[in-house]
């Protein structure tokens, strides 16, 4: 069977960025231009749209969660000049921006558990500016 383009996009984000790039964009692009023939407006798509919303956190900004840890692995795709979001673990909202040279994270103050820590990896040696 034929993976749908975010299930596509996404295994191929992690491998090969610039590759994923046109199918995430098509992804995008399938609720702006009703691709399905007037299926949007019943919300078909909502699941395509969560979908590419995945690939940013969790395949271009490499998001992964181990207990406590929350690590950022980025790989944008050049065509994609940064990425912001927020998220929240273990009760610890974190805002999160991209760009490709630099990963900021920021902690909003709560009283959520202060044990979150953040690991943030940094890209190949090949893939940085000097």
């Amino acid at each position: 069977p034929i993976l749908s383009g975010v299930v596509h996009a996404s295994v191929l984000a992690r491998m090969d960025p610039a590759e994923a790039w046109p199918l995430f964009q098509r992804t995008l692009t399938a609720d702006l231009d009703d691709t399905q023939g007037g299926t949007t407006e019943h919300g078909i798509h909502l699941g395509a749209m969560a979908g590419t919303i995945d690939i940013v956190t969790r395949a271009f900004a490499g998001v992964t969660v181990d207990g406590n840890t929350v690590t950022l692995d980025a790989r944008l795709p050049a065509r994609l000049a940064g990425a912001r979001f927020e998220l929240q673990h273990r009760g610890q909202r974190l805002r999160v921006s991209l760009s490709p040279a630099s990963t900021q994270v920021t902690a909003h103050p709560c009283s959520a558990n202060p044990d979150v820590d953040v690991r943030v990896i940094p890209p190949p040696t090949e893939d940085r500016t000097p």
